[in-house]
């Protein structure tokens, strides 16, 4: 019998600067079926001509690989936050999207986020970062065997977000 990995429970140290203890469950998205959330964060692991999109971001004063995405602002849908958030760490177009999953994600104050994972495929990648906050210092492609060990992702979501994108690469 399969393991049930559609809902996954993970709580540890957060790769993100600063680094609390985290609590996060991972659900899986189905059909397109995005859940009606307040919604708060978008990311997705971009393909860019086979290739894992990441960027360098310091936040903080620590810098660290991440994949492209952020806050959704106003009255964005989480295309529209994509869409700009790319634009805005690589440069690149959006082409195509695809939700993944989401991420409720508790921190050490209780705080709750929901955070949607996706996978999207970009052309047009510039070298020239447009990034209005000037935290991304630079965009790089990896492949996407790389992928969990340079996003320090070695954990039972980021091994699930592997399983869902990682045949999209081998496409090519």
């Amino acid at each position: 019998m399969q393991e049930d990995k559609s809902t996954i429970a993970f709580t540890g140290k957060s790769n993100v600067a600063p680094f609390h203890e985290v609590s996060v469950e991972w659900h899986n998205i189905a059909d397109n079926n995005i859940p009606p959330i307040e919604w708060t964060q978008v990311h997705a692991i971009v393909n860019y001509n086979g290739k894992v999109l990441v960027v360098s971001k310091t936040t903080n004063g620590d810098t660290m690989i991440h994949v492209p995405g952020g806050h959704i602002e106003g009255d964005e849908d989480l295309e529209t936050a994509l869409r700009r958030e790319i634009l805005e760490e690589t440069g690149g177009t959006l082409v195509s999207w695809k939700p993944l999953g989401y991420q409720k994600r508790t921190d050490g104050q209780g705080k709750i986020t929901h955070q949607v994972r996706a996978y999207a495929e970009v052309e047009d990648v510039k070298s020239e970062i447009v990034d209005v906050d000037g935290l991304v210092s630079y965009t790089k492609s990896i492949d996407v065997e790389e992928m969990l060990d340079v996003l320090g992702w070695n954990n039972p979501i980021g091994e699930r977000i592997f399983e869902l994108v990682a045949g999209e690469f081998n496409q090519e």
